[in-house]
């Protein structure tokens, strides 16, 4: 009993490493065919500013810098220049928390590619 005993942990012992190589093997090769391992190499070898930047886009994460510099914490800000609904509105409401978007807001950010403007809405009495 006790021969058997091991003769079946070493089956699940080879079973479980077949397992193991093949998922190595379909993970590796998705990466490689789909190009995805040359961004995973660039995001390795930058800083959190350079992976936001990347992810981001350039234009719009230096807009995002701009903004969250200029305007006080726990503003309010309506944007012009961004599709409603789109990844890059999502990606300005995650950076700018807890600054947050309102048709009635203290703020007005505009974003047109590479140029961009943050003006303050007058105070109506």
């Amino acid at each position: 009993m006790h021969k058997n005993h091991k003769k079946i942990n070493k089956f699940y012992l080879i079973i479980f490493i077949v397992w193991i190589a093949l998922w190595a093997h379909f993970i590796i090769r998705n990466l490689v065919r789909k190009g995805y391992i040359n961004h995973y190499k660039i995001l390795l070898s930058r800083d959190v500013d350079g992976k936001r930047s990347y992810a981001y886009g350039d234009q719009l994460y230096e807009f995002l810098k701009y903004c969250k510099s200029s305007m006080p914490e726990g503003s309010t800000y309506d944007i012009i220049g961004i599709i409603e609904g789109s990844i890059d509105q999502r990606r300005i409401a995650y950076y700018l928390y807890p600054d947050l978007c309102a048709k009635d807001a203290k703020y007005l950010l505009i974003f047109d590619g590479g140029k961009y403007m943050l003006k303050r809405k007058k105070e109506w009495n």
